[in-house]
């Protein structure tokens, strides 16, 4: 009886595998990739993107520190510079740069802003009143009118150092009204008042 032809395995196609991952994970990255390109991670929660993104906005500027100021905060804080940002975030303030005399009041940097829909997203339009100290723009969002600021609803910091019109794309397209209300983010680790709600409306 002849052999039986071996069945045909259908390859795993990993199209972000890189050095990088290989060196991090082994030769198990390739299986933990594989595996994620058949199991897709759901989209992250509010709660969870109001945790990531102090952590997404702290480690740009972490790497654009010199490595003076790196040395300093690592020899001074028992928290790293991320999880700082994100501990920071969530007690009503801004990620700071320096870890020796954050401050920790009110700002004085307004914004102000509009939203409009587009075939992108919910394009957000906002300008800062001023541009000393300023490093970042906070958009809280949600589904219901803003009347009271919640750290939770943190959808993005916007790097912003310039006194200038900015403009960000919030490419979420499901259906519904989306309300905004944003801030400014000071180097120094306060932020500003909350500018009025602004909202926009995909189809």
């Amino acid at each position: 009886m002849p052999p039986t032809a071996p069945r045909s395995i259908k390859p795993v196609v990993v199209r972000d595998l890189t050095k990088l991952d290989i060196l991090r994970h082994g030769c198990g990255g390739w299986t933990r990739l594989g595996y994620r390109q058949r199991r897709p991670m759901p989209p992250p929660t509010d709660k969870q993107r109001a945790c990531r993104e102090p952590m997404r906005f702290a480690r740009k500027k972490y790497f654009e520190e010199n490595l003076d100021n790196i040395a300093i905060w690592n020899a001074n804080h028992p928290v790293d510079y991320f999880c700082e940002a994100v501990k920071r975030w969530l007690a009503g303030h801004s990620p700071a740069s320096s870890c020796l005399y954050p401050l920790d009041g009110a700002s004085e940097i307004t914004v102000t802003a509009a939203a409009a829909y587009t075939a992108f997203g919910i394009m957000l339009t906002f300008t800062p009143s001023d541009w000393y100290a300023l490093w970042g723009i906070a958009i809280l969002r949600a589904v219901e009118p803003i009347e009271t600021p919640d750290v939770w609803s943190l959808r993005y910091i916007y790097p912003q150092n310039r006194q200038v019109e900015a403009t960000w794309i919030d490419a979420d397209k499901k259906s519904g009204t989306y309300h905004y209300r944003l801030c400014a983010c000071e180097i120094t680790g306060r932020i500003g008042p909350y500018c009025a709600d602004v909202f926009a409306t995909v189809p």
